[in-house]
């Protein structure tokens, strides 16, 4: 079997390590951590309010996009960069 992302998929997964490169630099996360909250609310309000990345794997029945977990953006969406990242 044959698994290949559609061509949503590989939108979705360019436009999400696209906004990370962006908005994940050290300092953005040091600051990040020093927060009352322990993170940017702010940068949490993009994801989830504007970007609407939780709702990515959610039925639609259930309020979601439908998307399937493999949509949602994750490192393991690209385990070969990912991996030669960190190894």
């Amino acid at each position: 079997m044959e698994f290949k992302f559609t061509d949503e998929q590989i939108m979705i997964r360019d436009t999400a390590e696209a906004f990370v490169s962006e908005v994940s630099t050290s300092a953005a996360v040091r600051s990040a951590m020093l927060e009352p909250a322990g993170y940017d609310k702010d940068l949490w309000r993009k994801i989830s309010a504007d970007m609407f990345w939780q709702a990515l794997p959610i039925p639609e029945v259930l309020g979601g996009l439908g998307l399937g977990m493999w949509s949602s953006p994750r490192p393991w969406n690209r385990p070969d960069d990912f991996y030669s990242a960190h190894h």
